[in-house]
């Protein structure tokens, strides 16, 4: 037998939808392109508030890194 998906409300836009099975405690937003959009900025943001990450793009050996490859 196997368990029923719930449907859960997108973070974004309030719909419901069907989660993926292989991510069912992650996903937060559908399936929608505004709403991945929105997915995208709001783990970046989340990304960039841990403190290990504050300095990540600003640090000289990171900067040299992104200069030689430009």
């Amino acid at each position: 037998m196997k368990k029923e998906i719930r449907r859960r409300r997108c973070k974004h836009c309030d719909d419901l939808f069907k989660p993926d099975p292989l991510n069912l405690k992650r996903q937060k937003f559908c399936r929608k392109s505004e709403c991945k959009e929105t997915s995208k900025r709001y783990s970046q943001q989340k990304w960039l508030m841990k403190p290990k990450n504050k300095d990540y793009f600003s640090v000289p050996a990171n900067v040299i890194r992104v200069q030689q490859w430009r």
